[in-house]
């Protein structure tokens, strides 16, 4: 089945041929495997970078990988909201990451380097990446709970950078969501004969069947619902919305493959 964009302004980025998952070209979002949530940059906290997202599609919680341009293997990673790339600073006598940087910092001699290196993680979870700081040389992960009251800028989802000594090796993992893919709104489908699917009504029944010659049929197009995990819903526009005719729920498609 073969799909038509209706009416969009978007053209698909090339997808660049890095082989990590981390670096994309375009933006990506980072899920704790310890609590579930997307980092997120926080400026009402003081630019601190923390594992409390709810939405991989909200402003805050969109990051770009960029490679280093003299250490192979190692990234820097910037916030999509204000172009800040990430860097370890000292918050409550703790290292932490903040999106605060104004310029890229490859010196691996320097704690404001802003370089990470990236690395799968155990086979335990193949989906998932670690990271560690450049500089530093210590990883990065999600404080589980802020045990001191008297710190206030640190809380429990906070990311921070220490060594592989926590309990919970979740803590040091991260999934990364591919959001450089920004599909339209309106789609159509058809078949391999060129039909479009259209929606129909019969004895009080929504169904959707392959039946129309025109792409310019109000009955062929269909709407994209992005859900705040990055997977998407798409249902018949001609339906109304406690009647949607759901026809499948996906994971978001990787651009290398699409048909």
């Amino acid at each position: 089945m073969q799909t038509h964009a209706h009416k969009t302004r978007h053209t698909q980025r090339k997808r660049s041929k890095m082989s990590s998952r981390l670096v994309t070209g375009g933006c990506i979002a980072l899920k704790s495997k310890l609590n579930g949530k997307y980092l997120r940059y926080s400026p009402e906290k003081g630019k601190i970078l923390e594992a409390s997202g709810e939405d991989a599609l909200s402003p805050y919680t969109r990051f770009r990988a960029e490679l280093s341009k003299e250490h192979d293997g190692y990234v820097h990673i910037r916030c999509c909201y204000n172009n800040k790339y990430w860097v370890a600073l000292e918050v409550d006598n703790e290292w932490c990451l903040m999106g605060d940087a104004n310029e890229p910092q490859e010196d691996l001699s320097d704690p404001s380097c802003t370089l990470l290196r990236h690395e799968p993680s155990s086979s335990l979870h193949v989906d998932s990446i670690k990271l560690q700081h450049g500089s530093l040389k210590t990883s990065v992960y999600v404080l589980a709970n802020a045990d001191d009251p008297t710190k206030n800028t640190l809380r429990a989802g906070s990311l921070l950078l220490g060594n592989n000594d926590k309990p919970d090796e979740d803590a040091y993992m991260f999934s990364v969501i591919d959001l450089q893919m920004l599909l339209p709104k309106h789609v159509c489908f058809t078949n391999a004969t060129g039909t479009y699917l259209k929606a129909y009504l019969q004895h009080g029944n929504n169904f959707l069947q392959f039946g129309s010659d025109e792409i310019a049929d109000p009955l062929v197009r269909n709407i994209i619902h992005t859900n705040s995990d990055g997977t998407i819903r798409i249902y018949s526009a001609h339906f109304e919305p406690r009647q949607q005719q759901l026809l499948q729920e996906v994971h978001l498609p990787r651009p290398d493959k699409l048909p």
